[in-house]
């Protein structure tokens, strides 16, 4: 699935967006550091999806999305 993002945003000319593959509940980003966190069609699976959210909370900066 990764590949074929990858694959996706190099086709259609995005060159500032990373797909990468981590730990939902221990991201490799530093505080702040995302404008944009997308978490989809998962949070139904996770032992604890709340954990997950604050996590993406914790990596998006205070003017960025999710």
């Amino acid at each position: 699935m990764l590949a074929i993002a990858r694959a996706r945003f190099e086709r259609e000319g995005h060159r500032h967006v990373q797909v990468r593959l981590g730990d939902i509940y221990a991201l490799p980003f530093s505080d702040g550091s995302a404008d944009l966190v997308t978490i989809h069609q998962v949070l139904h699976f996770l032992d604890d999806p709340g954990r997950a959210l604050m996590e993406a909370r914790r990596v998006l900066s205070p003017e960025g999305a999710c």
